[in-house]
């Protein structure tokens, strides 16, 4: 859900390159699927991924539990994390966006009915591969529940990577999630690089639809996480990056294990009640 008010903002021809793109959508995927076929990957071999996640993320519960989101640094090893950075995939092998509204690539999607192998492109980048790995673990996936401190399992729903830079925004809104409060949706953004300071592409947190609600905009995009539930009333959300800015994120979400083994296909189908916030 979005301000219908906001959205004013976003038509052409403000934010004209981002417009423009959209309009060469095809043409642009064409050429990226035509590259990503012929041109080579070369990376770094891959080391032991062990407990990439530091205990800081442990260390933010108390604040988790308050405001139902919460800003974590140094979320991994910095040698985890400096592979990760130069495994980064090649803008080729990412979609290019097509979303005024969410007007940054996309790629790597490696949704809930899928095993990892169909994810087009990931076995051509084994650190991401494995770290996607390690967040689809049952260890993780423990301390994800731990963490939320609900009493509800919790399993990987969805995974995805994506790719932003300047002009890039995303309107501060609400997701969509199912009705069933024990569904237990919870979203996290690892922010693997991005410049510093305001406008940057950190997701930030909001009050309300509007750029003024801003409760909270990370400065720091380099190892860091912004965790948050998707079952609360929490906008959230980034204006219009930059000039000269760039944003790498991994995305998880995670869901209750129990609502997802009973009701998948049905959510998947649209044949469940959506949940509704008051604006």
């Amino acid at each position: 859900m979005r301000n219908l008010e906001l959205t004013a903002e976003y038509k052409f021809p403000r934010m004209a390159r981002k417009h423009i793109l959209i309009k060469l959508f095809r043409y642009r995927l064409a050429v990226r699927k035509l590259l990503g076929r012929i041109v080579a990957v070369k990376l770094p071999s891959l080391i032991k991924l062990e407990f990439p996640i530091s205990r800081n993320f442990e260390a933010a519960s108390e604040k988790y539990s308050q405001h139902n989101w919460a800003y974590i640094e140094n979320i991994m090893d910095l040698s985890i994390h400096q592979q990760l950075l130069t495994s980064w995939p090649k803008t080729i092998h990412f979609i290019p966006n097509r979303n005024i509204y969410k007007s940054y690539d996309t790629g790597f999607g490696w949704k809930p009915t899928q095993s990892i192998e169909d994810v087009e492109h990931l076995s051509k980048y084994p650190i991401i591969e494995a770290f996607y790995t390690h967040l689809d673990s049952e260890d993780f996936c423990k301390r994800v529940t731990d963490i939320c401190g609900d009493g509800i399992e919790r399993s990987r729903w969805a995974t995805s990577l994506t790719h932003a830079n300047w002009g890039s925004t995303v309107i501060p809104h609400i997701d969509t999630i199912p009705q069933d409060p024990y569904a237990g949706f919870v979203n996290l953004v690892f922010l693997i690089y991005g410049n510093t300071g305001p406008r940057s592409g950190g997701l930030s947190m909001y009050s309300g639809p509007h750029w003024s609600n801003l409760i909270f905009e990370p400065s720091n995009l380099n190892n860091t996480l912004m965790m948050y539930d998707t079952q609360e009333d929490l906008w959230h959300g980034f204006p219009p990056m930059r000039f000269g800015t760039r944003r790498y994120t991994i995305n998880c979400q995670f869901s209750s294990k129990q609502w997802m083994a009973e009701n998948l296909t049905a959510w998947l189908r649209g044949e469940l009640p959506v949940k509704r916030f008051e604006k």
